[in-house]
């Protein structure tokens, strides 16, 4: 059987492959895979022209002002396709260590006039906690983009996204602030309501594109299903043999701030710090076993399976391959974890993800404490002594 993999079929928009526009990196080229991310008919190719559009960015290559030619040449014969004019374009973050992620939404005015750019703070906890509305004439909108790219560079992972996808997630962040019991910003749901216009339409009775299509083939045939296996089990060898605890997923620029809030683990501090002054190996590890099991319960065990999916997928679109792999390692590790009955809950494995967040909190509570203890010119180790006998 040849397993070597077909050569990318050329864009019928372009008559060029999405690699073959990257190679050439000019602003032509540019202003090529701005036209197929906005309006190509296939969402792979859509997916793929937006991360080959962001890598050109990265180097200074920008669209050319032929863009607006191409885009309105891309809609030609594709009645399903906007022109850009028309179309609403999301852009969104991946977590931060607190849960919170941005969303913006790129909103045309149809009649021709000045673009709004809304800014949007999100958290999976509290719901929307921040929003901002800009307008920009048209011509200034790709130089505001490179702007906002430039600040978030630094250490926020973001991509454009389809805008069917920004706008369900700004469905669930609104869901969330009302399950918070929480007010969102002066202004938001007004404009929230008027992003409705732009939600894609759907066929009645329609099951969704992302639906699994059942495999009616034999056990021995290779189905797209099973060649998708195949591929995430590399891909899974990959990420393991990278990272086989959780060392290298948080030394990554996007995960390194990802902590546990140093309350939680006030319980286990004073234990944590005993241990790791004996330098104790089997004792430490004990001690972020039970603070991990305490903790890390299934809501929130869920909650940190959703972030790391999404940054993955955020990840992806940017190029970084290796990162996402390692974020859907660790996923698919608490997707797969199931709570052991009591009796045997000391003897189950629990996820290395788990294990290295809830050490890296300690470690940081630890250097926390010692840095108060100087503070006030306490005895070290009272601190941590006081917050460990307070904690419930």
């Amino acid at each position: 059987m040849n397993t070597e993999p077909s050569p990318p079929e050329p864009l019928p928009e372009t008559g060029k492959t999405v690699d073959a526009l990257l190679a050439e990196a000019t602003p032509e080229a540019a202003a090529q895979l701005l036209a197929l991310a906005e309006n190509a008919p296939d969402k792979a190719a859509r997916k793929a022209a937006r991360a080959a559009l962001y890598r050109l960015g990265q180097r200074g290559v920008t669209p050319a002002e032929t863009a607006a030619r191409l885009r309105a040449a891309a809609t030609t014969g594709n009645p399903q396709a906007r022109d850009a004019t028309e179309r609403l374009r999301a852009y969104a973050s991946a977590f931060d260590g607190e849960g919170n992620y941005l969303l913006f939404f790129l909103v045309p005015d149809r009649d021709g006039g000045h673009s709004s750019l809304l800014q949007i703070l999100s958290s999976d906890i509290l719901g929307v906690r921040e929003f901002r509305a800009q307008r920009f004439a048209p011509r200034d909108l790709n130089e505001i983009l490179d702007w906002y790219r430039r600040q978030l560079e630094t250490g926020t992972a973001w991509a454009e996204i389809e805008s069917g996808e920004g706008l369900a997630r700004l469905e669930e962040a609104r869901r969330t602030t009302r399950e918070a019991g929480r007010v969102s910003p002066p202004g938001f749901l007004d404009v929230a309501a008027r992003l409705g216009d732009f939600a894609p339409a759907t066929t009645p009775g329609a099951p969704p594109a992302s639906a699994a299509q059942a495999d009616t083939t034999g056990d021995d045939a290779e189905t797209p299903t099973k060649r998708a296996d195949a591929e995430t089990e590399k891909a899974d060898a990959l990420a393991a043999a990278l990272d086989p605890a959780s060392a290298a997923l948080f030394a990554l620029p996007w995960f390194e701030p990802w902590f546990l809030s140093v309350q939680d683990v006030l319980l286990w501090l004073l234990d944590w710090r005993k241990a790791s002054e004996a330098n104790d190996a089997p004792r430490q590890a004990q001690v972020v076993a039970d603070a991990a099991r305490e903790m890390m319960i299934s809501e929130v065990r869920a909650r940190y399976q959703t972030r790391l999916e999404r940054s993955a997928a955020i990840l992806r679109l940017r190029g970084e391959e290796n990162a996402a792999r390692l974020a859907e390692l660790h996923a698919g590790q608490l997707a797969a974890y199931r709570e052991p009955s009591e009796e045997k809950a000391e003897e189950a494995e629990l996820p290395p993800f788990l294990l290295g967040l809830t050490r890296r909190t300690l470690d940081a509570g630890l250097e926390i404490a010692r840095a108060e203890a100087e503070k006030q010119g306490v005895k070290f180790g009272t601190i941590a002594e006081a917050g460990s006998e307070t904690s419930p």
